[in-house]
């Protein structure tokens, strides 16, 4: 099989939405109340899709949420702009379908979304920026998977012995790992840096513990370990290896019963949001 260059890979891919590349990269005054309805408001499929996910259960607001104005005012702006990437990121998504482990490698993405979402909070950081650095983490994976869905699905569906043989058996078929591939993506889509990190550096342990790179780490491994796996065999929640990831975790977050309950029913959520 041809390797992938970069040139040709990013020609073989949907396009990312460029409204939510940009606004991921609103910061400060940059990114007030008008300047993000503006730019989501220039698409009139997003904006829909937005505000029917603001009115899902999942947000549970009281009262309906008819414009991007008050579901910023309502939800916060950071809530907003993870709605938007999730949207972007299902759209981008959507020509992997055509692989059988597509539903598995989404499904992950969320879950890990989710997980980091909660592991950034506790740390002190922003929850959704948390949420959405998960979200995107697997970004290169998902578009491998786009850009050959059977023959990188059967090389999932296949599994390694470890993260290290799955990287060398993705180099051997494509020229490049979905770390490097999600690094090539980031760059062609100008994201903040600490996005760029998470997708580049997420399977590397170390660091900060409170650092967005580190806690998108942790995610994806305890994703992995609450059912959410991209590739092989499920694996099982064991206290053990959650403890090697997390040494302060709490007794009832080692025993993992309620957190993976919480994931899945939060996932399944967004996944009937987005259908």
């Amino acid at each position: 099989m041809a390797l992938l260059t970069t040139s040709r890979f990013l020609e073989s891919l949907p396009t990312f939405s460029p409204i939510a590349a940009r606004l991921l990269g609103l910061t400060g005054d940059r990114a007030s109340v008008s300047a993000v309805s503006e730019l989501v408001g220039a698409d009139p499929a997003l904006t829909a899709d937005v505000l029917r996910m603001a009115n899902s259960p999942l947000y549970g607001r009281q009262r309906e949420i008819d414009s991007l104005q008050q579901a910023m005012a309502l939800l916060g702006m950071d809530r907003v702009r993870g709605i938007v990437l999730t949207v972007a990121m299902r759209d981008f998504s959507c020509s992997a379908k055509a692989s059988p482990v597509f539903q598995q490698c989404w499904r992950h993405s969320l879950g890990c979304g989710v997980i980091a979402g909660d592991l950034a909070a506790a740390a002190s950081r922003d929850r959704d920026t948390g949420y959405t650095i998960g979200l995107l983490h697997d970004a290169g994976r998902l578009a491998l998977l786009a850009a050959k869905p059977h023959s990188y699905g059967r090389l999932l569906k296949a599994g390694a012995a470890s993260v290290l043989e799955m990287w060398d058996n993705e180099r051997e078929l494509f020229g490049v790992d979905h770390c490097e591939a999600g690094g090539w993506l980031a760059e062609a889509w100008r994201l903040p840096l600490n996005v760029r990190i998470g997708m580049q550096r997420h399977h590397e342990c170390g660091g900060d513990p409170r650092g967005y790179h580190q806690i998108v780490h942790v995610a994806c491994e305890l994703a992995t370990l609450a059912g959410f796996h991209s590739w092989g065999e499920p694996r099982k929640w064991k206290p053990e290896s959650v403890r090697a990831l997390l040494p302060d975790a709490s007794p009832e977050f080692l025993d993992g019963g309620q957190l993976v309950q919480r994931v899945t029913e939060e996932v399944s959520a967004l996944e009937n949001m987005l259908m």
